[in-house]
């Protein structure tokens, strides 16, 4: 899991609106739900360096193995109002939104501000990748490209929560992060090193 940036993309006054007044459905097929949804999926690719914001698996990429989901962080079935609050959208691998979070609710519920509808001072039992300073909460995993994996570490009960709901401690997904962090190496080598390399390999 990493630090990600707030998203720069907001829904506009109308997106969440049906036509005859009440609120629009998550699934409707309204243009300016499409293209608020394509816009952001391209801003958080982009800015998640193509990766599940969550375990960190490559998405939307020639290489990905796994499906695009937009996740809502707070689940808006059960919260409806932050259904078009992208600050609730978290872009993700299929696999951590449908399998691991589901519907799994991480609004605390003494969270003060949840009557009031102010998404930024909600309490919630999880790491927010937006609104989390995550050195507060995890350390270790794979925290960027240049930076060899280690095995997640836990600061606290939130940041245990967010390894346990995502099995971020799995020895599978660690082999997973290594793999990658080797390839992205072998990948900025010069080409004449890759084929000295894929030579010696060959040979073995």
């Amino acid at each position: 899991m990493r630090q990600l940036s707030k998203p720069k993309i907001s829904a506009s006054s109308t997106v969440g609106v049906s036509r005859t007044g009440g609120q629009r459905s998550w699934d409707s097929s309204a243009n300016e739900l499409e293209d608020l949804k394509d816009s952001f999926r391209a801003w958080a690719l982009t800015s998640q360096n193509h990766r599940c914001a969550f375990c960190l698996a490559k998405i939307g990429h020639v290489l990905a193995r796994r499906g695009i989901d937009i996740d809502h962080f707070a689940p808006k079935e059960t919260y409806p109002r932050w259904t078009f609050e992208t600050m609730n959208w978290i872009v993700a691998c299929s696999s951590c939104n449908q399998h691991f979070k589901s519907r799994y609710d991480p609004v605390v519920p003494t969270s003060k501000n949840i009557k009031n509808s102010i998404y930024y001072s909600t309490e919630f039992t999880l790491v927010h990748p937006y609104l989390d300073k995550l050195d507060n909460h995890l350390c270790g995993g794979f925290m960027n490209d240049n930076r060899r994996p280690t095995p997640i570490q836990t600061l606290d009960d939130k940041g245990r929560e967010t390894v346990r709901l995502f099995d971020l401690a799995s020895p599978d997904l660690l082999s997973e992060w290594k793999n990658d962090y080797r390839r992205n190496k072998f990948d900025r080598l010069p080409p004449i090193l890759q084929y000295i390399y894929d030579r010696i390999l060959d040979s073995l």
